[in-house]
């Protein structure tokens, strides 16, 4: 692909992310979700053994998910067991080997000195109806990643709709292939993005006194958001469910409500949404008064481009407020100040590496929920050069035929 002189940007639309349908009771639609996403999935396996391998062995990724994971998803989701029993059947890979997809946040970070602890993925926003122009609920998020992801197509639209028993509403989400969830939002109106924060709280030596039963990884508290049936209940799952490390996650509603949830595995930190301009952006560090108060627990990261990326993003949305649209937020998106650890995130080639903390890491994806109206945009790799194509969800019809309608037609269960 063709490069800008002047930034680390490809000058060619990377097209789309394969969007992956199922169906179904839990270990059938991780069956299909397998079996459709295999070749992705190994490659995304392959991807982290090796990177895992400087701080951690692959037998010690599965000894860690077997001891601390599998025995709380066991206890406190275990549909979501089922269907990750289902993803390893149908790429014909281990339980284990699923688990780590999940937890590759949290591995990640296992054994990671804490002055090399900075978070430098993703800016989130919302905003609410009276800030925007036809009184819909947006939000969305640049997914700032490693460049494997993008460059290796690993990325999938997974879209899930439950066998009618379940009472779960269908809902979609955009992840890495073989995970069970990331942001995403439901047919209810029920809306997730989320932002990685660390902490000194953050632990890896589980206490069996404290944790019993052991931790859930993160992605699985965001899909177990989209899977409840009320706000209410979703902001339960959240903060109810043992974790280990921290995180921070912008929640909403298409009845016009959102928070924004800095969370440590102990405690909770909540902002709202201001009630004067109801838009609110979030990046990669703490910024609670509540948190800042507290002497038992600091910051884990040292700051960087974390510090001015929300700011950037809410100042971008300002200037259309109270008229924003789903424009307004690609306009945000694409924002270069700081370039390349900008919002819009660019990697480098080796001989730039020195003007950039991440130098591996991109913007694998944007992507901006319109929660009232039930429909979202995608945009593959960093929103300045790539195109947003917008998708519509809706809920199957009885008979079982998908209905869920794409403005920009692509396959739905290509595997690249």
């Amino acid at each position: 692909m063709g490069r800008d002189p002047e930034r680390n940007c490809d000058s060619q639309d990377p097209g789309q992310y394969d969007r992956i349908v199922v169906r179904g009771k839990p270990y059938d639609r991780g069956l299909s979700h397998g079996q459709q996403a295999k070749s992705k999935i190994h490659r995304s396996l392959q991807y982290y053994k090796s990177t895992f391998s400087v701080h951690l062995t692959w037998p010690e990724c599965v000894g860690f998910v077997r001891d601390n994971y599998l025995p709380a998803i066991r206890e406190y989701y275990p549909k979501g067991l089922d269907e990750m029993r289902g993803i390893a059947d149908g790429a014909n890979i281990t339980l284990e080997d699923v688990l780590i997809l999940n937890a590759s946040e949290e591995l990640s970070r296992e054994k990671v000195e804490e002055v090399t602890a900075t978070p430098g993925e993703c800016t989130g926003a919302v905003a609410l109806k009276s800030a925007t122009a036809n009184r819909d609920v947006l939000m969305g998020q640049n997914w700032d990643v490693t460049e494997f992801i993008l460059n290796n197509d690993t990325a999938i639209l997974l879209e899930v709709h439950p066998d009618p028993e379940e009472n779960i509403k269908p809902l979609v989400m955009l992840t890495e292939a073989g995970q069970l969830g990331r942001s995403g939002m439901n047919s209810n109106g029920l809306g997730i993005v989320a932002m990685g924060l660390w902490s000194t709280a953050d632990i890896f030596t589980r206490d069996p006194v404290k944790h019993p039963k052991g931790w859930l990884p993160i992605s699985l508290l965001r899909r177990m958001f989209l899977e409840a049936p009320t706000f209410s209940q979703g902001i339960r799952a959240v903060l109810q469910k043992p974790r280990h490390v921290s995180t921070n996650m912008i929640i909403a509603t298409a009845e016009d409500e959102a928070l924004n949830i800095e969370l440590t595995p102990n405690d909770y930190f909540v902002m709202n949404i201001p009630l004067d301009k109801e838009i609110l952006a979030h990046s990669n560090h703490f910024k609670t008064p509540a948190f800042q108060a507290r002497d038992d627990i600091r910051e884990g990261s040292r700051g960087s481009s974390s510090l001015f990326r929300d700011r950037r993003v809410e100042k971008a949305l300002l200037s259309f407020w109270p008229n924003i649209t789903e424009e307004s937020f690609q306009t945000a998106f694409k924002d270069h100040v700081g370039y390349p650890n900008s919002v819009c995130q660019h990697s480098v080639p080796p001989e730039l590496a020195y003007t950039s903390v991440f130098p591996k890491d991109t913007t694998a994806a944007s992507i901006i929920f319109n929660l009232s109206q039930k429909k979202y945009s995608l945009c593959k790799g960093p929103p300045c050069t790539g195109t947003y194509r917008s998708y519509s969800l809706v809920s199957l019809p009885e008979d079982g035929k998908d209905n869920a309608t794409l403005a920009n037609s692509i396959p739905k269960t290509l595997d690249g």
